[in-house]
C-alpha cells in the first residue's frame, strides 16, 4: 500500500496476534479465517476520524492566572500550519494521540495537564520545552524545566503536568509538528 502524509501508529501491549503464514512461528489458518470480515468497504469508511481543537497563543508561559490566557487569537488566519490539536481517541482506555500543529505565527503556546502519563515527539520544528510547576489551585505557575528541542526530540510528560512549547522562529515557514500519546481516561 502506498502511504503519504504523517502516519503514526499507537497499540496496546497485546499477545493476540493470529498468523496464518510466512512465519516459523505456531499459524491457525481457520481460526483466522473464521474472524476475518470479507466485506468491500470504502477506505474513508474506514478513517479514524479526529477531533479538531484550536490552540490559543499565549505571550509567556510565566501566566499569573488563567485569566491571562487570551480567549481570541491576534494572529491572522494567514499562517503556514492552522495551530491546533487534533485527538483521535477511539472508544477504549488504553490509548488517544494528539496531532498537534503550531503557526510560525504563534511563538508560545500552554498545554494543559492530563490525568495519565504522555509521550511527546517532535516531528518538525525547533524550540524548547518548558515544564510548569502549578499551585494547588492552578491559577499560578511558573517554569521549573526548560529543555531545548528539535526534529526527533522525545519527552515524557509525567500525569498532572502542565507544559509549554516556545518556538524557536529561524525563518518564515517554520511551525510545530508533534504527536501526543497518551492513555485515553477521562478528563473528569
Amino acid at each position: 500500500a502506498y502511504l503519504f502524509g504523517d502516519c503514526v501508529e499507537c497499540m496496546a501491549s497485546s499477545d493476540n496476534v493470529i498468523r496464518a503464514g510466512l512465519t516459523p512461528k505456531f499459524k491457525d489458518v481457520d481460526h483466522l479465517l473464521r474472524i476475518i470480515q470479507y466485506e468491500p468497504r470504502w477506505g474513508s469508511a474506514l478513517k479514524f476520524a479526529g477531533q479538531r481543537k484550536t490552540i490559543e497563543p499565549i505571550d509567556s508561559c510565566i501566566i499569573a492566572s488563567n485569566d491571562n490566557v487570551p480567549e481570541k487569537s491576534k494572529v491572522q488566519d494567514d499562517a503556514l500550519v492552522v495551530s491546533e490539536i487534533v485527538t483521535f481517541s477511539p472508544p477504549v482506555d488504553d490509548f488517544a494521540v494528539d496531532r498537534i500543529s503550531i503557526s510560525g505565527k504563534h511563538k508560545t503556546v500552554q498545554f494543559s495537564p492530563l490525568k495519565s502519563a504522555s509521550i511527546l515527539i517532535i516531528i518538525h520544528g525547533k524550540g524548547t520545552l518548558q515544564r510548569l510547576h502549578l499551585d494547588v489551585l492552578r491559577t499560578s505557575a511558573f517554569i521549573c524545566e526548560s529543555v531545548e528541542f528539535d526534529v526527533g526530540s522525545v519527552f515524557f510528560i509525567s500525569a498532572g503536568v502542565s507544559f509549554c512549547i516556545h518556538q524557536f522562529l529561524q525563518e518564515s515557514n517554520s511551525y510545530i509538528l508533534a504527536f501526543r500519546a497518551y492513555a485515553n481516561v477521562s478528563a473528569d
